[in-house]
C-alpha cells in the first residue's frame, strides 16, 4: 500500500502512478485527531478527495465559513494546560480542523483549502488560493505556485520554474504556461481569475526563509517577501512577466 496524507496530490500525478500500478491511497488527520480520520480505500480511490470517514467519525461542514470539522470517539478532550487555545478548536465535541472542504455525493470529503490562507480581493471577493494553485500544478513546467493578491482587483500567482525547463527557449515556457493560464480561468469564476503570472526562472531556494521545515511553503512568508510588488505586478500590460528578483 502506498499511503500519503499532510498535503495534497493532484490528480495527474496519481493517474500517472497509477500507470505504473502505484496506487496511492490520500488519507486526512491531524494530530488532535489521533491520526487519520478519512481513507480512500484501495478498490475506491477518488482523485482530488481524501476519502470517506472512517468507522466512528462523524463530518460537519460549516455552512458559514466550510470549515471542516471533526467528532470521534478518539477526538482530543482538551491541549494540556490550556484552555484558550482548547475553546479555539473545540466546538462542542467537534475539532475545528482549520481547513475549508466539502462532500461529494458520494461521501468523500474534498479539502479545498486553509481557512486563514483565504484573502479578499477589492472587490469584496474571497478566493481560496489552493484550488487554483492545484491546477496550475498540473503543468510540469510548474514547481512552485502561489496564488495572492490581497486588496487586489484579481489575484496574481507567483510561479517558480520547475528543473525541466533549463534548457527550454524562453518562448516554448511562455506559450505553455499562458495555456495552462486559459485553462484554469475558463473554470474560474470571473471574480477569481489569475490576471497575471509572476514567473521565476528557479526554484525558490529552501533555505529562503518562504519554506517550513518540511518544506511547504509558508504563505505569509511569501507575501511579506514580495507584497511590496504585488501592486506593480497586477498592473503589468502582460499576463505573463518575468521576475528580476
Amino acid at each position: 500500500a502506498a499511503i500519503s496524507g499532510a498535503a495534497p496530490i493532484s490528480a495527474s500525478v496519481l493517474d500517472w502512478f497509477a500507470k505504473l500500478d502505484i496506487h496511492i491511497q490520500e488519507v486526512y488527520g491531524a494530530t488532535e485527531l489521533a491520526g487519520g480520520v478519512t481513507y480512500n480505500s484501495r478498490d475506491n480511490i477518488v482523485p482530488g478527495t481524501v476519502g470517506k470517514a472512517l468507522h466512528g467519525v462523524e463530518i460537519d461542514i460549516d455552512p458559514a465559513t466550510d470549515e471542516v470539522l471533526i467528532k470521534a470517539p478518539w477526538v482530543m478532550k482538551a491541549y494540556y494546560n490550556d484552555p484558550e487555545k482548547t475553546a479555539e478548536v473545540m466546538r462542542g465535541d467537534y475539532y475545528r480542523t482549520g481547513d475549508t472542504g466539502r462532500l461529494d455525493a458520494e461521501g468523500n470529503l474534498v479539502i479545498t483549502g486553509r481557512i486563514k490562507d483565504t484573502f479578499k480581493t477589492s472587490k469584496g471577493k474571497f478566493i481560496t488560493p489552493v484550488p487554483i494553485e492545484q491546477k496550475l500544478g498540473r503543468n510540469f513546467f510548474i514547481e512552485q505556485a502561489v496564488v495572492a493578491g490581497f486588496g487586489l482587483n484579481q489575484p496574481i500567482a507567483l510561479i517558480s520554474l520547475a528543473e525541466n525547463t533549463a534548457a527550454l527557449e524562453t518562448a516554448e515556457i511562455e506559450k505553455r504556461l499562458l495555456e495552462t493560464l486559459d485553462d484554469v480561468n475558463a473554470e474560474a469564476e470571473s471574480y477569481a481569475k489569475i490576471s497575471t503570472l509572476v514567473v521565476f526562472r528557479t526554484p525558490w531556494p529552501e533555505d529562503s526563509g518562504l519554506f517550513t521545515p518540511t518544506l511547504k511553503i509558508t504563505r505569509h512568508a511569501v507575501d511579506e517577501h514580495f507584497r511590496s510588488h504585488y501592486e506593480r505586478w497586477a498592473d503589468h500590460a502582460d499576463r505573463l512577466i518575468w521576475s528580476k528578483l
